[in-house]
């Protein structure tokens, strides 16, 4: 199993998941977060007091799924959430060793559905 964490403009979150959907990925999770850094897009700025920078209001997206779409689905994200400004986001992929559906104690691939 894998997992995949993007984060990405929130102007582009709509598309993505639409073309997640089309692909038949149903399930995913989505924070509002803050992103500070080099790479943010300096014409969508903001200044915070409280983090004592410039920051830019992003979406995290999560989704764990089988390895063998992992690819697929971060193509999906790139291809969605490519504007070629700075601050674009990125995309991790990370290995999950296992997973529990705490309803029903399924496990692995199985708690995925």
């Amino acid at each position: 199993m894998k997992e995949l964490k993007a984060y990405v403009r929130i102007e582009c979150i709509d598309p993505i998941i639409h073309a997640l959907k089309g692909a038949g990925i149903e399930h995913m999770s989505l924070t509002h977060v803050k992103a500070i850094g080099s790479c943010i897009d300096p014409t969508d700025t903001r200044i915070s007091v409280e983090l004592s920078s410039r920051y830019e209001n992003m979406v995290k997206l999560e989704i764990v799924c089988h390895a063998d779409r992992s690819v697929e689905i971060m193509s999906i994200i790139e291809r969605e959430g490519h504007t070629g400004r700075c601050g674009d986001g990125i995309i991790y992929v990370s290995s999950v060793d296992m997973a529990v559906k705490i309803r029903t104690g399924e496990r692995d691939l199985d708690a995925l559905v």
